[in-house]
């Protein structure tokens, strides 16, 4: 992150291990619960003690750190084609609803509440390319991710392609060397990048919330994204 400081910006690190981040959903993550409530519905709990201001403290600090940031970097190993469990439970507890979305009033994609926004994954593998190919053994990576960006993006956030580094256990030392160095210059140019594309609000019918039977006709031969691919190829990954 030097390289950014460097450049005049001020950088907020979360470290999820060294903070002790919990995970886990738990009824302590609202102050204001009574013992006495037997059931809840965690994410409409979430919106409801975010409006209130009585989220846990340890979530309310993620929440700051997100709406003072334009720019949001994820760096994390791969486990099992996606998030170390300590991360996804941060997007579960962080990005709720009325801070980060709110389908409700159709604030979502374009709309998403965190619009204006950018985040890049930096991610690192333990097999190498080939095998996250569309012919490899671990799959295609652009649908290994797509769960992931597509969180985001539902947010409002514009996505960067990811910066992925295949067979982290196996590359040497001058090897480590190129990967940071191409980092660096990837985060110089980072806020004139061209963002990936996610289909507009627009394009769906609700309350179905499937694609409008326009917008499918424009697209009858190939497929617009890895997640409405409806079985066709794919036009962008």
């Amino acid at each position: 992150m030097e390289v950014l400081e460097e450049m005049g910006h001020e950088v907020k690190v979360s470290d999820l291990y060294a903070q002790n981040f919990d995970p886990v959903i738990r009824r302590k993550d609202f102050t204001d619960l009574t013992d006495d409530t037997k059931h809840i519905n965690y994410s409409r709990e979430a919106a409801k003690c975010y409006k209130k201001k009585t989220l846990a403290p340890y979530i309310m600090e993620e929440i700051e750190k997100i709406s003072w940031a334009d720019l949001l970097f994820f760096q994390f190993p791969l486990y099992w084609y996606s998030l170390p469990a300590i991360l996804k439970g941060w997007i579960d507890k962080v990005l709720i609803e009325g801070f980060a979305y709110d389908f409700n009033c159709g604030a979502v994609l374009e709309n998403g509440l965190l619009k204006g926004k950018r985040a890049m994954l930096s991610i690192t593998t333990g097999a190498q390319r080939s095998m996250y190919s569309p012919k490899g053994i671990a799959g295609d990576l652009n649908i290994n991710l797509w769960p992931i960006q597509y969180t985001l993006g539902i947010c409002g956030v514009e996505m960067l392609k990811p910066y992925i580094v295949h067979g982290a256990l196996y590359i040497n030392e001058d090897t480590i060397k190129g990967v940071e160095e191409n980092l660096k210059k990837r985060l110089t140019g980072i806020f004139e990048e061209e963002p990936m594309k996610f289909l507009s609000l627009k394009s769906y019918a609700f309350p179905k919330g499937e694609l409008t039977d326009e917008f499918l006709a424009q697209v009858q031969d190939k497929a617009p994204t890895v997640g409405q691919h409806m079985g066709k190829p794919i036009i962008n990954t």
